[in-house]
């Protein structure tokens, strides 16, 4: 879960709570604990707005989540590369 979310910020550079939640069809409290361990670690921020009255959360990739994404990746592009 906490892989798709990178791969998500990094494609859209920000994405809200419910987008999450919906493309990842993940359950509140599943993706709030993902998404806490993330900006625990300082990969993730968040960004709270309101739109007609009601909060809206977005994320974003920091500087040290995309650099950990592509360390993570990095290792993988053989068998990604292998695959295609």
């Amino acid at each position: 879960m906490r892989l798709a979310i990178c791969m998500m910020l990094a494609k859209y550079e920000e994405i809200s709570f419910s987008r999450f939640k919906n493309q990842l069809q993940a359950t509140d409290g599943h993706l709030v604990a993902q998404l806490r361990r993330l900006d625990e670690r300082g990969y993730i921020a968040r960004r709270k707005d309101f739109v007609e009255r009601k909060p809206i959360a977005c994320y974003h990739l920091t500087g040290a989540g995309r650099e950990a994404l592509h360390k993570h990746l990095q290792p993988l592009q053989p068998l990604i590369s292998s695959a295609s």
